[in-house]
C-alpha cells in the first residue's frame, strides 16, 4: 500500500528507510533530509556513535545530521522493530478488501 514504511538493515549495521509508492514492489529510498526541528535530539543520537581518535568530539553541523540513509535513520531513531510496515502518510485509512 502506498505510504507504508519499509525499514531494513544493510551491511549488518545501518538501517535504511523506504516508503512505498505506486504499487507492489515500488518504493523510494529516503537518502537524506534537511532537519529543521529536533536538532538537539538528532545531535545527541548521532554523537553517541561518533568516534574520535584524539578524544575530541566535534559537534555535527545541521546538514551532517541526516546526510545519508544510515545517518538519517540513526538521527531520527528509525529502527526496523518500531517503524517497519507503519503508515507514514498521517492519514487514517480503512482496510481495503
Amino acid at each position: 500500500r502506498p505510504g507504508t514504511a519499509y525499514v531494513y538493515v544493510i551491511y549488518g549495521v545501518n538501517h535504511c528507510f523506504n516508503v512505498t509508492s505506486a504499487g507492489s514492489g515500488a518504493a523510494v529510498l529516503v537518502r537524506a533530509l534537511e532537519p529543521v526541528e529536533g536538532l538537539a535530539t538528532m545531535r545527541s543520537r548521532r554523537a553517541s556513535r561518533r568516534r574520535s581518535a584524539s578524544g575530541v568530539v566535534r559537534q555535527f553541523r545541521d546538514w551532517e545530521l541526516c546526510n545519508g540513509p544510515g545517518k538519517l535513520c540513526f538521527a531520527l531513531g528509525i529502527e526496523r522493530g518500531t517503524a517497519n510496515a507503519r503508515d507514514v502518510t498521517g492519514e487514517e485509512r480503512s482496510e481495503e478488501r
